[in-house]
C-alpha cells in the first residue's frame, strides 16, 4: 500500500482478508491483490504502525494487586 493516510477501516478489511485466507483486498477506491499471507501480514503491520496501534493485534496489560493486611 503506497497511501499514508491509513484508516481503522484499512486495518479491518486486511485482517479480515488474512482471517478469510484471501489475497485480494477491496478498499473504497480500489483493489490490491497481495503476492501472498505473509505480504498482506506485512501490510497490516504497516498500517497498524502508522495508525499507532499494536502491531500484534491486541495488547495484554498484567497488574499486580496487593493485598496489605498491616
Amino acid at each position: 500500500m503506497a497511501e499514508t493516510s491509513y484508516t481503522l477501516e484499512d486495518v479491518y478489511r486486511l485482517e479480515a482478508a488474512i482471517a478469510s485466507g484471501t489475497r485480494r483486498v477491496k478498499f473504497a477506491d480500489r483493489e490490491v491483490e497481495y503476492q501472498s499471507l505473509a505480504a498482506l501480514r506485512s501490510a497490516l503491520a504497516e498500517v497498524r504502525r502508522a495508525l499507532g496501534l499494536s502491531t500484534s493485534g491486541f495488547n495484554v496489560h498484567y497488574h499486580q494487586i496487593r493485598k496489605d493486611l498491616g
